[in-house]
């Protein structure tokens, strides 16, 4: 299943990622895989091979903020993968956050009805 918000522009965003740290870390999950997309993967990685890194989730803001640093591209401008638990975060370039999984279980519903209590319309995609 996939669900989108609208556009929540990078204040926003950047306000979810650290949502999702507090709460994965607060389940005791500690890391979490993530992958550049296409606008600053291919600035990134050294060759076409690309692949999920493994980071600590408390590290997760750092890396997003070491990135940008570095020019390599922008939260909400270009895409970032983020998985973990059974969850699959998109920080889309259109500003929007995708979440995907299989099924939706309290991990999931806990963003869902989070996304709706702040209006920003945790939309359904596809089952």
């Amino acid at each position: 299943m996939e669900f989108h918000t609208d556009i929540l522009g990078k204040e926003k965003l950047l306000t979810e990622v650290a949502e999702i740290i507090s709460f994965f870390t607060s389940v005791g999950v500690n890391t979490c895989h993530v992958m550049l997309g296409f606008g600053w993967g291919i600035k990134y990685y050294p060759s076409d091979e690309w692949e999920k890194e493994e980071i600590m989730l408390d590290s997760l803001q750092a890396f997003i903020e070491n990135i940008e640093d570095k020019g390599l591209g922008k939260i909400g401008k270009d895409d970032l993968f983020i998985w973990v638990g059974s969850t699959e975060f998109k920080l889309c370039n259109d500003g929007d956050i995708h979440l995907r999984c299989s099924n939706v279980t309290e991990e999931q519903e806990y963003f869902l009805k989070r996304w709706q209590q702040k209006g920003w319309n945790a939309v359904k995609l596809s089952s």
